[in-house]
């Protein structure tokens, strides 16, 4: 009976040492993403002439960390996060300090002159800090990647996103059909 147990003991041992390194690999992968500080990113997009994606999340909100474990560490919004923008997470109820167009004011207060009453919501602002698009609530991978490109190739303010999803559908080709 006591080797039965020990080989038990044993087993569960060997077990969780073999499991444990894949569940932390996953934790890692999902951590791979990189977020940037406010002032860092709005320096870096006027260095490198990339857009901000500003993320406004709370706490709380379930849809927003359903969003950071499986939206953003998905590797097509990686790739085209990291070629064309430089991902910044705002909180909507920090006190912690931004710079926006030289004043200083907590994020709080920045989500208040953003006019943000929902999270998550995702503001893209070009490299004079002028925000030129807006998109609240849950966005699965599929829309995310849709949004990223309709942004990063030029369609916001030239088209609506909806009649650039509609055509992206009917062309149905791949991303240079957008």
């Amino acid at each position: 009976m006591r080797i039965e147990k020990l080989q038990a003991y044993i087993f569960i041992l060997g077990f969780f040492t073999l499991i444990t390194p894949l569940l932390s690999a996953q934790h890692d992968k999902r951590s791979e993403f990189k977020w940037y500080a406010f002032n860092e990113a709005s320096e870096l997009a006027k260095e490198n002439d990339k857009q901000l994606f500003l993320f406004f999340e709370a706490e709380w909100c379930g849809f927003c960390k359903q969003m950071r474990e499986e939206v953003f560490p998905a590797p097509k919004i990686q790739e085209l996060m990291s070629e064309h923008f430089y991902p910044v997470s705002i909180d909507i109820e920090s006190k912690a300090v931004i710079t926006y167009k030289g004043k200083e004011r907590s994020e709080r207060s920045f989500s208040h002159l953003m006019r943000i009453n929902a999270t998550p919501t995702i503001i893209f602002m070009n490299i004079a800090g002028e925000p030129v698009g807006i998109k609240m609530g849950f966005t699965d991978i599929s829309e995310m990647e849709k949004l990223l490109i309709y942004v990063s190739e030029g369609y916001i303010g030239h088209m609506e996103f909806e009649e650039f999803k509609n055509r992206a559908a009917s062309a149905n080709t791949g991303r240079n059909q957008y």
